[in-house]
């Protein structure tokens, strides 16, 4: 989809339930802490339609080339339950795939560039050292929402930053 420009169909009947990458790391971090063992479910509980998941990924990632067309063949249905015995809450594909985005952007040196700009420092170390000050703010939150912004440093730890090309 990322590649992708034009026409994109969106099925509005194929439904996932699974987690971005980021998120699945994450919580098999917590998994090894927590000496989870057995198999586990990891999901929202929440399934969504491929179109929606795509409409998500167009808004978060500004992708303006692409027009999703709603379509309501190939039906199938890949959400699975979440488990319980695994006290690990997955957020939801807005929050997941916002946090991608962000770690992404954080890890990509052309986008340190663009940020020093913005935060007055002229080196990828001074921009590390300012970022390792940003902390957790509950009153910030995502524009009609009810939960809070998450901080930075919780998509990506400051030794990464602009580790990417």
């Amino acid at each position: 989809f990322m590649t992708q420009h034009g026409h994109v169909n969106g099925f509005k009947t194929a439904i996932w339930g699974g987690v971005t990458t980021l998120e699945l790391a994450k919580a098999m971090n917590i998994a090894i802490e927590q000496e989870v063992v057995g198999l586990i479910q990891l999901s929202n509980g929440l399934g969504i339609s491929k179109y929606d998941l795509l409409v998500l990924f167009k808004k978060i990632w500004n992708k303006r080339d692409v027009e999703i067309l709603p379509c309501d063949v190939n039906g199938i249905d890949k959400s699975i339950v979440r488990s319980l015995k695994f006290n690990y809450i997955v957020p939801t594909y807005y929050q997941m795939l916002c946090e991608q985005y962000e770690w992404m952007k954080m890890k990509s040196r052309q986008y340190c560039q663009k940020m020093m700009v913005l935060f007055g420092v002229s080196s990828l170390e001074e921009l590390k050292s300012v970022v390792g000050k940003c902390v957790y703010n509950r009153e910030m939150k995502y524009s009609g929402s009810w939960d809070a912004a998450p901080a930075i440093l919780s998509y990506v730890k400051v030794e990464e930053i602009g580790t990417l090309n």
